[in-house]
């Protein structure tokens, strides 16, 4: 179910960026399409597997290390630069004061898709006004896994 939201998610910023240069360019030529993620954010066969599916797009994905909130967040100040796409973590909330900068999924039919997703995690995504930034890829499970028997003896 995973590898389908982003593949949804990746085909909506398609669909707009094809949308916006349709004029421009002949469906031979590949649309290129930059990725910012973090190491092991999003799964790099899934990655290779989008252009399998959209012949016409090649995702060039660059995996951000370091800081990559700042890196992000400096992009975003100076206007230039940044991805066609980006993953966010549970702090997409601190994007909503450059959400201007970000299309509106609900523009683009993540609307249709919403009832597939748990209310509160669809909802992290979606900024005070309204508008939608970012489309879920997972709910963040954390867990802890230990012996009990080493436990009870510590």
């Amino acid at each position: 179910m995973a590898k389908k939201r982003i593949a949804l998610l990746l085909f909506i910023v398609i669909l707009t960026v094809c949308g916006c240069s349709a004029g421009n360019s002949s469906s031979s030529e590949k649309t290129t399409l930059t990725l910012w993620y973090w190491n092991r954010g999003l799964d790099d066969k899934l990655i290779a597997s989008i252009e399998t599916q959209f012949p016409t797009l090649q995702i060039n994905a660059q995996k951000i290390g370091g800081d990559f909130k700042s890196k992000l967040k400096t992009t975003l100040a100076a206007g230039s630069g940044g991805p066609d796409i980006v993953a966010f973590n549970d702090w997409v909330t601190e994007m909503f004061p450059n959400s201007d900068r970000f299309y509106n999924l609900y523009d683009l039919g993540a609307k249709e898709i919403e009832p597939d997703y748990l209310d509160w995690k669809w909802q992290l995504g979606v900024s005070p006004e309204g508008k939608m930034i970012a489309l879920p890829i997972d709910t963040g499970p954390t867990a802890l896994f230990y012996r009990a028997d080493l436990f009870e003896k510590a």
